[in-house]
């Protein structure tokens, strides 16, 4: 499921932001961008495209609801960037 980019950074309508990480198995997981995947996921994204709170309850989203910023999460370094993925 290629639907979002590893590592993208992207906006809900609520205003946070979360960085999209692909997991081994290809499944994607939204983490706050500010920590990146050093905590557990806020999200994770099925394969139907919804955008599941992770291991609680709360307001299903889904990937339309993403917004790009176009920034990237440099999950070896912990930094933003503007690069492409």
């Amino acid at each position: 499921m290629d639907i979002l980019r590893s590592h993208g950074i992207y906006l809900l309508p609520d205003g946070k932001s979360y960085a999209a990480i692909k997991d081994g198995g290809g499944d994607y997981f939204l983490y706050p961008s500010a920590a990146g995947p050093v905590h557990p996921p806020a999200y994770e994204v099925t394969a139907e495209g919804a955008v599941k709170p992770w291991m609680s309850s709360g307001r299903v989203w889904t990937v339309k609801d993403l917004t790009d910023t176009g920034e990237t999460y440099g999950a070896a370094k912990g930094i933003f960037s503007n690069a492409p993925a």
